[in-house]
């Protein structure tokens, strides 16, 4: 066949690409009702995360996906993946409405028009997916190989491009099921989503029609690989639990409450303060460390003597350095800070410490578009200034970097980078003994708090370092290396809370292979090999 005669005709048409399958009428009641299906299943498949928490809702649901992309053709399948994707975000990402009408103050269809956009943009990686899988054509055999590497990748993708959005991952509908999540050491997030996306290629290759008995034990062999994971995670779990512990750090929590539509207000910005310091004080000491959480301090307290006085002296009163969420400025032209007309501002940790001149500090790298900066600003209208609220729009900080403290180096995440498993990596590699997360979940539904800290808490996994999360609104909490919780405050909680939580072993093998980048080739080789095998099974036909 002539390459000319190949390009005028579709992919699915020529028998390098696939077997010749035809493609329904779109909207025939044939036609729709896969769609509905997909749109289902990919609603549906949100119950696996929290606060839900039924994975099975999700394998069922990338079974339903795997099943119809496999069954139709290339362009057929990229239409059924994008509309479980749209079915899917949608219903995963509605938390987004409280953000964009409840604090945003954007009218109601407008709130739910971007979110749906978003919805459709994440909808075309799972579009993707599909429509290789479809273009590869993979035997029953070939599918629990293809289809859950298939399924990561177009999730790395998701979480990457164009500042990434790496929200509700599959693999963190496992990440409490332990001692599986125990994995997460090894592979990280993206095995756990290869092993959750596994059993559900399973149950879509077992349906198909005319399958072999031969073929469906040899099916299940992948399975394997679930329970290979399993007894790794048993055993890990078993040595690091065994290990003496050493002396635990003291640890001071705040989670204060404070509302979002008066936080940033001129009253509201003292009164957090004035609640936060409250708070501490009840604390029973001695503690080693106390931490407040994302802007804690909701104004630029480098231009006020009072507050930076008022935060050494009760660092003082403590007994121990404080960890605050803060914004900061910087002069671009090195003139001070109240002389300097060009200044950038960061959205900030600091740690603060009685009687010194310096106070060390880390700037947030990863900054969330219309959360934390407007992109296009000079064409986007006003209307969204009301993300940044208070600060205007930050500027991102050069790289991850720990905080030098003389019980262990601290690895800072503000907010979002909590996802960011490389960004983590990072932090490891220079030596950090904890991992502190700073948050203001106060933008966001109930159900959200709950997954943004699910996916905090497999850091410490991947990573073994304890975290300690401090969140304004809640959830505050602190895990160990095990993922273990070692204390916790309910979301909308005020109150302040003392806490001991031991060193981790810091023992990695996810980290000493690079991280992501490892399991991703490995994932990318599973894809290239099926896609070979099943070209060469077709020929042989």
């Amino acid at each position: 066949m002539s390459l000319a005669i190949a390009l005028r005709r579709p992919f699915w048409m020529i028998p390098w690409f696939g077997p010749k399958r035809p493609a329904p009428a779109l909207f025939s009641l044939s036609g729709m009702a896969p769609l509905l299906l997909a749109l289902g299943a990919g609603a549906a498949g949100v119950g696996g995360f929290l606060p839900w928490n039924q994975p099975w809702l999700l394998i069922l649901a990338l079974a339903v996906l795997f099943r119809l992309a496999v069954e139709a053709p290339p362009g057929r399948a990229a239409l059924l993946g994008f509309v479980f994707g749209l079915g899917h975000f949608t219903a995963g990402f509605a938390w987004l409405l409280t953000s964009l009408h409840t604090h945003g103050h954007l009218a109601l269809p407008v709130a739910v028009a971007l979110l749906l956009l978003l919805a459709a943009y994440c909808a075309l990686f799972p579009a993707l997916s599909a429509w290789v899988l479809s273009w590869m054509a993979p035997s029953p055999g070939l599918l629990p190989w293809a289809a859950p590497a298939l399924w990561v990748l177009s999730e790395w993708l998701r979480a990457t491009l164009f500042s990434g959005f790496a929200w509700n991952l599959a693999g963190y509908a496992l990440s409490f099921r332990d001692p599986l999540a125990q994995v997460a050491d090894w592979g990280g997030i993206y095995l756990l989503s290869w092993l959750a996306a596994l059993p559900a290629a399973v149950l879509a290759g077992l349906f198909r029609p005319g399958l072999r008995p031969a073929r469906a034990v040899g099916l299940l062999l992948p399975l394997a690989a679930l329970l290979a994971a399993h007894l790794y995670g048993d055993a890990r779990w078993r040595d690091l639990e065994r290990r003496p512990p050493g002396a635990p750090l003291a640890v001071g929590v705040v989670q204060a409450s404070i509302p979002q539509q008066t936080k940033w207000t001129p009253s509201g910005r003292k009164a957090s303060v004035r609640q936060h310091v409250r708070l501490t004080r009840e604390i029973p000491g001695p503690l080693d460390l106390v931490v407040w959480p994302e802007t804690a301090i909701p104004f630029f307290f480098q231009l006020d003597d009072d507050a930076r006085a008022v935060l050494d002296a009760l660092s003082g009163e403590v007994g121990a350095p404080l960890l605050t969420g803060v914004p900061t400025l910087e002069a671009r032209d090195g003139l001070e800070l109240e002389q300097s007309a060009a200044l950038d501002a960061f959205n900030s940790v600091v740690l603060i410490q009685h009687n010194q001149d310096e106070w060390p500090r880390y700037d947030k790298v990863h900054l969330v578009p219309f959360g934390e900066f407007i992109p296009f600003r000079d064409w986007i209208p006003p209307l969204f200034d009301a993300f940044v609220q208070g600060t205007g729009d930050f500027t991102p900080g050069e790289a991850p970097e720990t905080l030098s403290w003389d019980k262990g180096d601290i690895g800072p995440l503000i907010c979002y980078e909590a996802l960011l498993t490389d960004l983590v990596g990072a932090l490891a590699d220079q030596g950090a003994e904890w991992l502190v997360n700073v948050t203001n979940d106060g933008w966001f539904a109930e159900e959200a708090k709950y997954q943004h800290l699910a996916m905090a808490r497999l850091r410490a996994l991947e990573y073994r370092l304890p975290l300690i999360r401090v969140a304004n609104t809640g959830i505050t909490a602190a895990y160990d290396q095990l993922g273990r919780q070692v204390a916790m405050i309910p979301s909308n909680q005020r109150r302040g809370m003392r806490i001991e939580i031991h060193r981790g072993s810091g023992e990695s093998p996810y980290r000493e292979r690079g991280g992501a980048s490892f399991w991703l080739g490995c994932f990318a080789v599973m894809v290239e090999v099926s896609w070979l095998a099943a070209a060469w099974g077709r020929r042989r036909r």
